[in-house]
């Protein structure tokens, strides 16, 4: 299974406490990924031989920010450990529900371009990104 899986993608993630947009990338069975609210994921995938495969990931989330499956914020960085089989069809864009967390997962496969943004340096690189973005909608307005 190692690297069959391998890639960058878009992961969008719906549940009771609203919805989040991810970038992950997938190596050789290592997970590492960012997400809009400033949340961390790390772990591993493994296929189980049966057409699907587990993720075992450690969330980690920023003060003040809170889990999309309707856990609260806190005012320290917050780290859940989980473990979820999926579907290995989620690769290919096919929607998946995960009964206990009330929540929908879409994957989509992007360029390898964007795998900056599920590294370490991803959130500097949307802020700097998004900082750009203002400074040409300011001036379209000013216009």
């Amino acid at each position: 299974m190692t690297g069959e899986y391998d890639g960058v993608y878009s992961v969008v993630a719906s549940a009771i406490g609203g919805s989040s947009i991810a970038t992950i990338k997938i190596k050789d069975g290592r997970l590492v990924g960012n997400d809009l609210s400033g949340s961390r994921y790390q772990g591993t995938l493994a296929g189980n031989g049966d057409e699907t495969v587990t993720f075992d990931l450690e969330v980690s989330m920023p003060p003040n920010v809170f889990g999309i499956w309707g856990t609260s914020a806190s005012e320290t960085v917050q780290t859940r450990a989980i473990s979820v089989p999926l579907p290995a069809s989620v690769f290919d864009g096919i929607p998946f529900k995960i009964p206990s967390f009330e929540m929908i997962l879409i994957f989509r496969r992007i360029s390898e371009d964007y795998a900056s943004l599920a590294g370490p340096d991803g959130f500097q690189i949307l802020i700097g990104t998004l900082a750009d973005v203002q400074k040409s909608w300011e001036a379209f307005d000013n216009r």
